[in-house]
């Protein structure tokens, strides 16, 4: 080989076979690869997330954008809503139930079609309290033999508990049985379902910072409500979590005494509940230095893991918070990870605290969506209240950094959703049983209560795993570029400049809380520094 065929600077000499001559070509990149199946189609040069089948996809095959449906104004009122819960019987059928300042509950049923639900006309339940936590207007759907009732429970202008059973046919929505059986001197209500009894589970915090539980079952068109239980003796804030937890078919009950975070395990089999005692979970101020009481606490149940995650905040001097736990038959909890949302650098200016009005969790896409008020360090100018989602990990023990769903409410000029005032004491976030849809119950600058539903911004950006080094057919296999390696698949980088993996699994230069992919080295060439 000689004169022409030295090929160029940098370049290595490959065998060609036994039948071919060698030739010069460029030399890959210094790092590692390895070999995974497609679950899709995957391009050289996409970035690609690892899966819990060890298969890989590219991020832009499983990336859904934001879409929002258009507020509904379920009444008009003289000063403003208060205290609702949004939820849905099925995928396409939705339900809010609250009270507000005429003193009264409602509930209203409406049917999804797209992004947009249609509403039918509220139905009044009866008196409820006039503000604050007291009014309590809660309300969870039924499963199985009970889907097609939800129950609602709330706090009457006397501080009296109620329930009414309710149903639906289409958009008309229906009262099947009420009374005023859970208890007096009420400063809280909630309500589950818990499906392996058949029954709803239902809360009263008393004035003496006491719960006491109600076994609420339905039969036909009449309910049977047990004898009150005392589960919690100081549930020092009002605002507790229920949860269910189906591996050990049990309910579980979290709350707040001052710092610490405190769980219950409830066991529904019985004509009256039974419980264990009061388990301490964790101090927030010993364990991750917290300076404020936390406010706010919520409990879902990640069935991937067969573990509980209880999600909480305390205002603008505290980041929200996480602990996984998991509960078992004997009353006992094992903590698993305690943690809260930490700026990464250069992430450091924005600390993440932030006042958290409501939360819920998606099991399907293992996100949890909250509705809060600015991070300390947000740029001036946002509006108040804005939607982020954090991802869950594939272990179920790590919540990513927040995200915000693109387009809700970013800025000034960005889409507007009437507005949003406080629902501290709402629980206005509810996701869709099997699919990816979110309701949100709220107040609107009108102070009506108004609700709509969106979709959230879904990415598998935070699990990222490397850039695909050639294309791969879907089913097949293929080489992944990861840490140290070079991908030459990229266009139109800026030499010098870093990357970082966007929401739709393109590379960019705005850091939004997702992985660092690396540095560009020339205009199609990219240095993975991470992965």
């Amino acid at each position: 080989i000689g004169g022409a065929t030295y090929g160029t600077s940098g370049q290595v000499l490959t065998s060609g076979g036994s039948s071919a001559a060698p030739s010069w070509v460029d030399a890959a990149g210094g790092g590692a690869t390895y070999t995974a199946t497609a679950d899709g189609a995957v391009t050289a040069g996409d970035l690609v997330h690892l899966k819990s089948t060890g298969n890989i996809n590219a991020i832009d095959n499983d990336y859904t954008a934001q879409a929002l449906g258009t507020p509904v104004t379920l009444n008009t009122v003289t000063n403003h809503a208060q205290t609702g819960q949004s939820f849905w019987f099925s995928n396409t059928q939705a339900g809010v139930a609250w009270s507000d300042d005429s003193d009264k509950v409602y509930y209203v049923t409406g049917t999804l079609s797209g992004n947009n639900v249609t509403f039918g006309t509220k139905l009044e339940l009866g008196n409820a309290a006039d503000s604050g936590y007291h009014g309590c207007a809660q309300a969870a759907a039924g499963e199985g033999s009970d889907a097609a009732y939800a129950m609602v429970v709330w706090a009457d202008n006397g501080d009296n508990g109620h329930y009414s059973l309710v149903t639906y046919s289409g958009t008309t929505a229906s009262l099947v049985a009420g009374n005023n059986d859970l208890g007096a001197n009420i400063a809280n209500l909630r309500v589950i379902y818990c499906p392996d009894d058949n029954c709803w589970l239902a809360v009263r915090r008393g004035a003496n910072e006491k719960g006491y539980a109600y076994k609420l079952t339905r039969s036909g068109s009449s309910v049977t409500v047990s004898n009150n239980v005392d589960v919690d003796g100081n549930l020092q804030e009002p605002f507790f979590a229920l949860g269910y937890d189906p591996d050990i078919d049990r309910a579980l009950m979290f709350g707040l005494d001052g710092y610490i975070v405190t769980g219950v395990v409830i066991n529904m089999s019985g004509s009256d509940p039974s419980t264990g005692s009061t388990v301490e979970l964790a101090n927030l101020s010993n364990l991750l230095g917290f300076t404020q009481q936390p406010e706010v606490v919520y409990a879902f149940y990640d069935t991937v893991n067969d573990h509980t995650i209880v999600f909480g905040a305390g205002g603008s001097s505290n980041p929200p918070f996480y602990l996984i736990v998991k509960a078992a038959t004997n009353g006992t909890f094992t903590l698993k990870k305690i943690s809260h949302f930490q700026p990464e650098e250069p992430r450091a200016s924005n600390t993440f605290c932030t006042s958290v009005k409501s939360a819920c969790y998606n099991d399907n896409t293992r996100t949890v969506t909250f509705y809060h008020g600015q991070f300390n360090g947000d740029q001036s100018g946002l509006y108040y209240y804005r939607v982020h989602e954090s991802y869950l990990s594939l272990d179920g023990l790590t919540l990513s950094t927040p995200i915000l769903s693109d387009g809700f409410r970013q800025d000034s000029t960005g889409q507007n959703i009437n507005n949003p005032q406080l629902i501290d004491a709402y629980n206005g976030l509810a996701p869709q049983p099997s699919s990816s849809k979110v309701l949100l119950y709220y107040r609107g600058t009108d102070n009506n209560p108004t609700a709509f539903a969106f979709q959230p911004t879904i990415t598998q950006g935070h699990n990222y795993s490397g850039i695909a080094s050639e294309n791969i057919s879907q089913g097949s296999s293929g080489k992944i570029q990861i840490l140290g390696n070079v991908n030459e698949n990229q266009s139109s980088l800026t030499i010098g400049s870093n990357y970082f993996v966007q929401l739709n699994g393109t590379v960019g230069t705005t850091d939004i809380g997702l992985p660092l992919v690396g540095k560009a080295v020339s205009a199609t060439k990219m240095m993975i520094k991470n992965s």
